[in-house]
């Protein structure tokens, strides 16, 4: 018998594409399905993976997610079901890289059939750059919320790159001392520089940890040598 995904999602709309994702699995080929490289979860695999998840991992706890496959490398897609990225997926990466890759759970399904068709990852197949949320403002708020946590620096890393970095003083106020969370938003700020950043990337060369600073050097020196930057 399938779990009850309302039980996770929390939302019956939400819950309802899940199961019409679930759904259009069982009508791909089997190949696909049983592919360990892919490694596709079914309804109750993935129910039971989730909850399990959710005991113990601080970024699948907050963003109450769904874990979705297991390719068997400690890197993970999850579905989130937290307001304000519901719906979006997240690669939940071992190596601290986790970022927003698929708008929906039909992006990533997609992903993993063109994945399998040219004997790929899945995690080949994502935008070269983190996809932003719609709602910023409720991202900030969002972020502010975590930053309250004792786990804060394992769940917000994972959302920085969301941010469309509009607003400078929330970054430096989000940053404070932290340094896990100064190094994820100077490298944003270095990926993706521009002139209004600036404040942001000296507040970083001035911060108490070295990785911080040197992090912050890396963007100041991206805005200015960015075309077009006016200073």
């Amino acid at each position: 018998m399938d779990h009850d995904l309302t039980e996770l999602t929390a939302d019956e709309l939400l819950s309802e594409q899940c199961r019409s994702y679930f759904s259009s699995l069982n009508g791909l080929h089997e190949s696909l399905r049983s592919d360990e490289a892919i490694g596709l979860l079914s309804l109750n695999q993935s129910f039971d993976m989730s909850k399990e998840f959710r005991q113990f991992h601080p970024v699948v706890q907050a963003l109450l997610g769904i874990v979705l496959d297991d390719p068997e490398t400690s890197d993970y897609h999850v579905l989130i079901c937290a307001t304000p990225l519901k719906g979006m997926v997240l690669y939940l990466a071992h190596d601290g890289d986790s970022r927003i890759v698929f708008e929906t759970l039909e992006g990533f399904l997609a992903a993993a059939v063109k994945a399998k068709q040219i004997d790929d990852y899945v995690s080949e197949q994502h935008p070269n750059a983190a996809l932003l949320a719609e709602d910023q403002a409720a991202l900030r708020d969002l972020l502010s919320s975590l930053r309250l946590r004792g786990n804060a620096d394992d769940i917000i890393p994972a959302l920085v790159p969301s941010l469309d970095l509009s607003e400078p003083e929330f970054l430096i106020n989000l940053i404070g001392e932290d340094f896990v969370i100064g190094e994820a938003i100077a490298s944003q700020i270095a990926a993706r520089p521009k002139a209004e950043l600036l404040p942001v990337a000296e507040f970083c060369e001035r911060h108490p940890h070295m990785i911080v600073r040197k992090a912050g050097s890396v963007a100041r020196a991206r805005i200015l040598g960015s075309k077009g930057a006016s200073l």
